[in-house]
């Protein structure tokens, strides 16, 4: 059981487990980095959304200030704008196998996607997951830039550059935000749950260019 009394080592290692899932990025082609690109705007173009659920969900006033704050940041700079003009160019120009590819990828992830959305509004395991999103984005932000945007003439990398710096701060914020919860919200099994699910996510997520196209595009 992930233990309240040992929850930043178990974020810790969530962490490890995402580094060790992200692919060598001087392994990868421009269509490769292209599904993973395309795929990661359709799961990160939820993150506002779960935000919000945790805000709407939150029972502590520190849990509570955490999460008001970043969706006031989230709207106020137009995050999801940020991640839709980083992903457009590379998506304007995918071939037709790395968008097939990209919808298979996207097929696969929905699923968990709707669980987590559905997760997020429980307390405090809207909170959980962004803590673990928030941790483990530092390492793939990081190898974004290898991975993605040096792969890509003219992609800004703004939307890398904005959530290097501030994801950092928000990880060790949401992790005092979920020790927040833990006096207030009793232990609930579906925390467990959103850790294995968050994990599935970006495993999924950074293993897409993996997805081979259906049989019909590939005739």
């Amino acid at each position: 059981m992930l233990e309240f009394a040992k929850y930043r080592d178990a974020v810790a290692g969530v962490r490890t487990t995402i580094q060790n899932i992200l692919p060598d990025a001087t392994r990868l082609n421009q269509e490769d980095a292209t599904v993973i690109a395309i795929t990661y705007e359709a799961v990160f173009e939820n993150f506002l959304t779960w935000v919000r659920h945790a805000d709407q969900s939150a029972v502590s006033a520190t849990a509570k200030e955490v999460t008001s704050e970043n969706v006031r940041c989230e709207e106020t700079e137009d995050h999801l704008g940020m991640l839709r003009a980083f992903v457009a160019p590379i998506a304007a120009a995918a071939s037709p196998e790395a968008k097939e590819r990209a919808e298979v990828a996207i097929r696969t992830v929905k699923p968990t996607i709707a669980r987590l959305t559905e997760l997020s509004r429980l307390a405090p395991c809207g909170i959980h997951l962004l803590a673990l999103l928030e941790n483990t984005s530092a390492d793939f932000m990081t190898w974004m830039y290898p991975g993605i945007v040096n792969k890509f003439a003219g992609v800004s990398p703004k939307y890398l550059d904005i959530h290097g710096v501030a994801d950092q701060v928000h990880a060790d914020e949401f992790v005092s935000a979920f020790e927040a919860e833990r006096g207030r919200v009793e232990w609930r099994s579906e925390i467990e749950e959103t850790t294995g699910l968050a994990i599935r996510l970006l495993t999924d997520l950074f293993t897409a260019h993996q997805h081979a196209p259906s049989l019909s595009m590939a005739m």
